[in-house]
């Protein structure tokens, strides 16, 4: 099967390794999440293949004890590399909702008028037509507003800022018109603001996007005429990603609902551990499932017993979900009790804001692209879901048969057609790929024949950037260790088979991998995650997380000094916190590198025993405030309440731990993979880069572990791998 160019493009991360910054990490129970969301992705995917007789053969290499390993359509979904450099769409309006469309050579205004500065503040300019008006769908428009995200609007632009990338699914549901040669979000943006010209004439309007830099460059233009056509000009571009989209935010099938599935649901049969005041909210009175027309767009309604009210939630981080399950494809809504909301949708992802769901009232209601969640048809047990963060509560859910046939329409446009006609919207996103690492270990194991138990962690490299970009510098999933006693997850348990860590370490050589010592600092931290820092501590009388709000992390106001030191002698832990010095209710963060294992940390990983963690301290009520999670600034002092904390709390609230050290592992076994775009062979340097790593972890894990404990990171690849055919 054609496997699509991963294309290099040149940009930085957004939290870069550089001093003063610290790493930012993506592990956490929503991570693991998405995992589980995308090998059920894949495993739809894999079933179509094989339905169209279609068939992958992966294989790898081993070269310096790094596994070697193409990347394709299962363990790196969804890339769509930018095609239209140097080209122009032209889009000749035939009718209020459609255009004629061509992928045509060159047409560049080099006359690009005048330069525009943003208001201060903001990120669009309100431009009034002086000459025309410009017809679009069933109006005309006298003013635009022009974004520095490449878009024209014809309303104040909504705002997405934690959106990494946008696609297919968010431009389809795009609220307000929108006329956009290379819509972009915030994250994909890098903080790069373009050069904006504008030039208008008596029969057109002419906008102009250029930027060039260290993250981005490109240069795109957008020719508005007062007939209604629209020419998309792309001089150069070297784009992260970015779509194509042309909407009028309303098109009729927006209203064209047709049910596929509704059930009602008893009032008043919520989980009795919610709190009284959340029941009502959380209380589902009726799902529906919609197709809308005929397209490929399902929409959800959830409603619930009363009106959704973030502030009955709890605290800021806090949160109410509300999900729908296809199969076993999970789209979630997770509402804090600031008020924020994010999306997601199966394994696509999303974000804060998302415009492919919303609120209304007592109802929640979300969309997903049947693509995305899978291509099912047929009768798919459906079900939906409310659930509460504090506690842990699954407060209410349904369960039924929807009968889901395939979509005579998908809401998508293939810009680089020759010709074509189009009803609107018109939308293609151009996307980074998403890393499936249970996919990746998958292909790895299969073809070496290797066993989960045998491993403790996986460490999985790309040559290439993916959408981990836009959101932070690695993840792990931590995998089934088969210990009690360090997380209240069912999914670790000697219950379940033992598991490894699964570790997406970004591109090698890229951001915090840039560097040997950073490097070595992040491998460190994920490895880490294999037992760390999921507990919670007993505080009169109750369980709370007071030492990690965010779960996965120490917060910055923790003391977490490091139990032996590894880089300097004020080392602190790899997995946050930092050093404090107290003089009576002031407390400065002293000057400290984090590379070493708190001796809490030991305890949770089976290297120390519960008498040798000696009283720990945290800072309480921080002023100024310290964050919740990672690392403090040094040299700052701050006002707060010390709060002393003993192993017995941590024992009191987790249980203890078993096995007990020292009857503990001692060994553990890191595999170190490099998925490799599929077009070009993995070179010696990037090779050399991730050996690298793999001995900067061999070297310092002793160290920081005192010697109670190595790592084994060589691989042998004997038996010879196998030629791998898709499903077998």
């Amino acid at each position: 099967m054609r496997i699509a160019r991963f294309a290099a493009v040149v940009v930085l991360l957004a939290t870069t390794a550089i001093a003063g910054e610290h790493l930012q990490c993506g592990t956490s129970e929503r991570t693991n999440a998405r995992e589980v969301q995308l090998d059920a992705f894949a495993t739809a995917r894999e079933q179509l293949m094989l339905s169209k007789g279609l068939h992958l053969t992966p294989n790898a290499t081993v070269r310096n004890n790094v596994v070697v390993l193409p990347a394709d359509e299962l363990t790196a979904p969804f890339f769509h590399p930018f095609d239209l450099a140097g080209r122009s769409l032209e889009l000749q309006r035939s009718g209020a909702q459609s255009f004629n469309v061509s992928n045509v050579p060159l047409g560049y205004d080099a006359d690009r008028g005048q330069a525009i500065t943003l208001p201060a503040g903001k990120t669009y300019a309100q431009i009034p037509l002086t000459q025309f008006r410009f017809p679009f769908f069933d109006r005309e428009a006298t003013s635009l507003y022009v974004s520095e995200f490449n878009g024209i609007f014809l309303d104040e632009p909504a705002q997405y800022d934690d959106i990494g990338q946008f696609g297919d699914l968010e431009l389809a549901t795009q609220p307000q018109a929108v006329i956009a040669p290379l819509l972009t979000t915030q994250e994909s943006q890098f903080g790069q603001v373009p050069a904006i010209y504008v030039k208008e004439t008596a029969d057109s309007i002419t906008v102009t996007w250029s930027t060039t830099g260290t993250r981005l460059t490109y240069d795109v233009q957008a020719r508005l005429s007062k007939s209604g056509d629209i020419r998309f000009s792309y001089q150069t571009g070297s784009v992260i990603s970015g779509g194509v989209v042309v909407t009028s935010g309303h098109e009729s099938f927006h209203n064209e609902r047709s049910t596929i599935g509704e059930i009602g649901d008893y009032v008043d049969d919520v989980n009795t551990r919610v709190p009284a005041s959340a029941k009502s909210m959380l209380d589902i009175e009726k799902f529906t499932a919609s197709r809308l027309a005929d397209t490929d767009v399902i929409e959800v309604r959830l409603k619930m017993h009363a009106t959704i009210d973030p502030k009955l939630i709890g605290g800021a981080n806090d949160y109410a979900s509300f999900s729908a399950t296809f199969g076993s494809t999970v789209s979630t809504l997770y509402l804090y009790g600031d008020g924020r909301f994010e999306y997601y949708s199966g394994a696509w992802g999303g974000g804060f804001g998302s415009p492919a769901a919303h609120i209304e009232g007592d109802t929640i209601v979300m969309s997903v692209l049947q693509g995305l969640v899978a291509p099912w048809t047929g009768k798919i047990t459906t079900r939906a879901t409310t659930f509460l963060s504090s506690g842990g509560i699954t407060a209410d859910s349904v369960q039924f048969l929807i009968d889901a046939d395939k979509p005579r329409k998908e809401l998508h446009t293939d810009f680089s057609t020759p010709s074509q006609s189009v009803d609107g919207p018109l939308f293609e996103a151009f996307t980074l790929p998403i890393v499936s690492t249970s996919r990746t270990w998958r292909a790895v194991r299969d073809l070496y024949h290797l066993q989960d138990a045998n491993y403790d962690a996986i460490a999985i490299y790309q040559n290439f950037y993916t959408d981990l970009i836009f959101y932070a510098g690695a993840y792990s999933s931590g995998g089934n260790s088969q210990v009690t006693g360090i997380t209240s997850s069912t999914n670790v348990s000697p219950t379940f088979p033992r598991t490894p860590a699964l570790m997406h370490m970004n591109k090698a050589g890229y951001g915090w991998n840039r560097a040997a010592d950073l490097a070595g600092h992040v491998v460190m931290h994920e490895l880490g995650h294999r037992w760390l820092y999921f507990i919670s501590i007993m505080e009169n009388g109750e369980k709370k997380f007071s030492l990690n709000p965010l779960r996965a992390h120490p917060a910055q106001y923790v003391d977490t000094r490091a139990a032996f030191s590894v880089r300097t002698d004020h080392d602190a832990s790899v997995m946050g916190g930092g050093l404090f010095a107290q003089a009576g209710n002031k407390f400065t963060s002293t000057e400290f590198t984090n590379f070493g294992y708190s001796w809490l940390d030991l305890y949770l990983m089976g290297l120390a025993d519960k008498s040798e963690v000696a009283p720990w301290f945290y800072i309480a009520n921080s002023n100024p405030k310290l964050g919740d999670a990672y690392y403090p600034p040094e040299k700052k002092t701050f006002d707060g309440e010390r709060r002393d904390v003993v192993i017995q709390q941590v024992i009191d609230s987790m249980g203890a731990r078993k096995p007990a050290y020292p009857d503990t592992q001692r060994t553990f076994r890191t595999l170190f993979v490099l998925l490799a775009d599929p077009s070009r062979p993995a070179t010696d340097e990037e090779i050399a880069a991730v050996d690298s790593y793999r001995q900067i972890l061999r070297e310092q894990f002793p160290i920081a572990t005192g010697g109670r404990a190595n790592v084994v990171t060589d691989f042998d690849p004997s038996p010879q791998p196998r030629r791998r055919t898709v499903g077998r």
